[in-house]
This record gives C-alpha cells, structure tokens and sequence, in this order.
C-alpha cells in the first residue's frame, strides 16, 4: 500500500518558491541565492519587499512598503521605500486600469481578448501539470562550480524506494486534479504584446478555486491587493521567457496544518503563448532552492495537532537544532495507537529513514554556516491561460 509520504512530495514543490526562510518565524534574506548578514535592526529589500532584522538577530517575514505605489529601495539605512512609477493601471493603453479588469481591451488577439472583462480578474497563466526532475546530472549551476544542482528530486526517489510511498510527481498531479494545489502567474504592465515584453511586471502566486473562477490566496497579496511576490528582470522575447531571481514564501493549508514553504534563489522561464483567457507557458522550468527546516516545521505543527492525538510524543517532536539525522526524531515516540496507514504514525515510524535521507541529499547552506540546509530543485512545468481575481 502507498503510504502518506506524498505529503512531503507536495509541501516540497509548492515552493515557488520569501525573500526569505528558516525556522518558523524566522526567514534569511538573500541577494542572488547568497546569505545576508543580520543585524538587529537593519533592513534589506528584495524585489519591492522590505524585510526587517529582528532582534534575536533572525530576518523577519517580507512585508510590502506601506502605502499605495511604494516599492523598496536600497538607502543609506539598508532600504527604504520610495515612490514608485507603476500605478497598476493603464498600462498597454486600455488593458483594464487599477485591476487589470477588461486586460486586451484594445490588445486583441496577441493578449488573449478581452481577459478578465466579465469578473475583472486579471491576466494569468494556471500551471496545470508540474514535475520534478529526478536525475542528479540534470539542473543548473547554482552555486558557481560550474557543475550541476539538483537534490530535491533525487532525494525523494530515494525516500519513494525506501519506504514504497507515492512518487513526487504522481502526488503533484494528483494535488492539482483534485485543486489542492493552486500555482499561477499574473501578467501586468506589458505593454500591447505579452509575448514580447521588455520588462513586464511578472508575480507568482498560490491560488484556489471558488466555483469557477481562480482567486489569489490572500497571502500572496499586498494590503493593496496587488501582488507581493515579483520576479525582477523578467522580459519575454518572440514569445520566450525569462528572469530574475526571486526569494518566495508561500503560506497554505495542508492536513488542516498551515504550511510556510520557502524557495530562495528563484527562476522561470518557458515558451509563451496566448488563449481565448490569458497566458499559456509550453516547456516552463522553475529552479530554486527549497529549504528543509520548512518541512520540519510543518511536520512539528502537524504532529502536535488534534488529528495527531493517537501519537505518544512531547514536542516539538522533531528537533530543529540536531542537524537533518536521525539524532532530530523524537526518542521514545509511541504511534501504536494510531490506524495503520495514518499519516501522523508514517511520520514518527519513518523519521529515522527519512531525516538522513535529508541530511545526506541537502546540498546548498544558505545562512553561511557551513552545514546545508537545503535542497537545489529543478522543476518543469505546463500552463494554460487563465483569468485570476484579487480579493
């Protein structure tokens, strides 16, 4: 019988990957995938976010510059936040002013018509199929020793031949049949042609479905309801994509359990064209670097929760300070009193296969303290175009 390791398959991809991540709470600001230093009380931008140092010396959560039209930029202070010239309407003359509503008012075929017109959504792709690539010689270089990155997929192929658990990509697709799991993109200020765009503004976002129509998670927005997570220096050309890279968060249930994944260093491109509803990606890749501690934080949160009763253990039960091994699970822990199959008796009874697996897979040390802490990952990705609301 497939066991319930398909959960871990799902949190790891729903990446896309905050100008931050770490322990729960905490995030570590990067500039190009490299570590930040933090002092208390400094500040540092990435994309138009500013992120604060706490005062135990740990970034904080991204927060978008108060105010409307505001955006982060470097100051004498770290950053702060100045005035900013995009105003998120008008753009590519009548293509649907503050909410990007009626996107191809006057675009017509080349943005896919008149997008958005009947629910004033704006112009989107929906990724529809995502896959994890699962050879180690196949991924980018992404840390500069000319050879490539790439643990996440292998790391879970082993962990799938380990414990005869679901494949990583038969649990993606399956997450995003039944709609639990929602990816996307939102396209704005591009001008006439989203397909050649020198700079158009490009943000990834977590989203659901209310009925028909595909909404953004709230947690993805600013307190404008504009989007929070930009890719800088994006452009398409002859309908070919690319960008800069982006430190995302994602907030999202999953179990009833509040995930907070983190993916840093992260990129896409792909093959663009259009549809009667919006953007359409063809051989889409998205590459980052997924950090571990956000899997165990959301193991911990879960393994404490009321579904996880039937467990004997104290928490947190896997411990965040004795490295990715299996010295981090929980000693002692009695999960006899749970049903068979559960998902919370999987966790405890595979912890040990599972936590040395990590530790030996992970390949990238993102604070600077020369132990890795987290995964390269490379994934392919299909989207079809779509109309996304704001809310």
């Amino acid at each position: 019988m497939k066991s319930s390791a398909s959960v871990f398959l799902v949190l790891s991809l729903s990446w896309f990957l905050a100008a931050c991540g770490g322990d729960e709470g905490t995030s570590t600001a990067t500039t190009e995938g490299g570590a930040m230093a933090c002092a208390p009380g400094a500040t540092a931008c990435t994309g138009e976010l500013v992120i604060q140092c706490q005062p135990e010396g740990s970034w904080g959560v991204p927060n978008a510059c108060p105010g409307e039209n505001l955006v982060c930029a470097e100051g004498l202070n770290g950053a702060e936040c100045v005035a900013s010239s995009f105003t998120g309407g008008e753009t590519g003359g009548e293509t649907g002013g503050e909410t990007g509503g009626e996107t191809g008012g006057e675009t017509g075929g080349e943005t896919g018509g008149e997008t958005g017109g009947e629910t004033g959504g704006r112009l989107g792709s929906h990724v529809v199929q995502i896959t994890v690539e699962s050879d180690p010689n196949v991924g980018p270089d992404l840390d500069g020793d000319g050879q490539p990155n790439n643990a996440l997929g292998p790391m879970y192929a082993t962990i799938t031949a380990l414990t005869d658990s679901t494949p990583m990509n038969e649990s993606l697709a399956a997450a995003i049949e039944e709609g639990s799991l929602g990816l996307g993109l939102w396209w704005e200020q591009y001008g006439t042609d989203v397909t050649n765009a020198p700079n158009p503004q490009l943000s990834f976002l977590t989203m659901h479905w209310e009925g028909e129509q595909l909404v953004a998670d709230p947690i993805v927005l600013d307190a404008q309801g504009n989007p929070a997570f930009v890719f800088p220096e994006a452009s398409t050309s002859a309908g070919v994509l690319s960008t800069g890279k982006l430190d995302v968060t994602f907030d999202f249930p999953f179990a009833e359990t509040p995930v907070s994944l983190a993916m840093l260093a992260t990129s896409a491109s792909g093959n663009l064209g259009v549809d009667d509803v919006g953007v359409t990606v063809t051989d889409g890749i998205l590459q980052g670097v997924v950090l571990a501690s956000s899997l165990l934080n959301w193991a911990n949160d879960y393994l404490a929760s009321e579904p996880c009763s039937c467990v004997d253990v104290s928490h947190p039960a896997i411990s965040l300070n004795a490295g990715l091994s299996a010295a981090a699970c929980p000693a002692g822990a009695d999960a006899s009193a749970c049903e068979v199959d559960d998902l919370c008796a999987y966790l405890i009874d595979f912890c040990s296969i599972m936590l040395p697996v990590l530790g030996s897979s992970a390949d990238m040390d993102t604070n600077g303290d020369n132990v890795n802490d987290a995964f390269s990952a490379l994934f392919y990705f299909e989207a079809e175009g779509a109309d996304i609301l704001a809310q």
